[in-house]
């Protein structure tokens, strides 16, 4: 292969990879939207407590909002101006960035999943919605918070599809920060529920399924 040949295959691929970590987010945003669309014309209510109201302190809340600002910034800059981003690149294996193009397609139908079955009990923030009721069926039958664990995935996904550090160093800090909200989670869930929630908790896993009786 030539020179020229040569780097307009790289810039083709390049430009494929794009379009394909487009898609992801915006098939991502597509499926919270109309989840969170739903509930609202549901009309399902927060359940507003003192309690629940202090459990996310608003440095979370902020570091949660400058992570999400740093992927969407970056996203653009990535599809409107792709040279700027040259400084951030990542040697990572054409095979390694198309697993996770795969892995990224295949999370999105989990999502869909995952939200069915949580339904009128979803919620961005740390907070219980009016009536709540304790969602065990489909992926909560073996998981407790499998929403997390897909946007883990997605994440992780993203990260090898870009190939760039600013993807990965800002997905890396959005799963630290989404991870430390599990225990706050479920310190509000045991609240509400008590003993079925923690006999809940010895059945399932936190993330992925429990196969011993042992830790998460």
């Amino acid at each position: 292969m030539t020179p020229d040949y040569a780097g307009a295959a790289v810039v083709g691929s390049e430009n494929c990879f794009r379009i394909i970590l487009l898609g992801l987010w915006v098939s991502l945003f597509s499926i919270r939207s109309y989840y969170a669309a739903s509930v609202h014309l549901a009309g399902d209510r927060v359940a507003v407590r003192k309690e629940t109201a202090k459990r996310e302190s608003p440095w979370s809340v902020m570091l949660r909002l400058m992570v999400f600002l740093l992927l969407i910034a970056s996203l653009v800059i990535y599809a409107v101006k792709p040279t700027w981003m040259r400084w951030f690149i990542l040697s990572v294996p054409s095979w390694l960035r198309w697993s996770g193009a795969i892995l990224g397609v295949l999370s999105l139908p989990f999502l869909v999943w995952v939200q069915r079955a949580l339904g009128r009990q979803w919620s961005t923030e740390v907070q219980l919605r009016k009536e709540h009721a304790l969602v065990t069926s489909g992926p909560y039958r073996w998981v407790r918070h499998p929403m997390y664990s897909v946007i883990f995935i997605f994440l992780t996904a993203l990260c090898l599809v870009s190939a760039n550090w600013l993807f990965a160093a800002g997905s890396m800090v959005a799963i630290v920060v989404l991870y430390a909200r599990i225990d706050e989670e479920e310190a509000m869930m045991i609240e509400q529920f008590g003993d079925e929630y923690r006999s809940y908790m010895e059945r399932t896993g936190r993330l992925v399924p429990r196969f011993s009786r042992g830790g998460d």
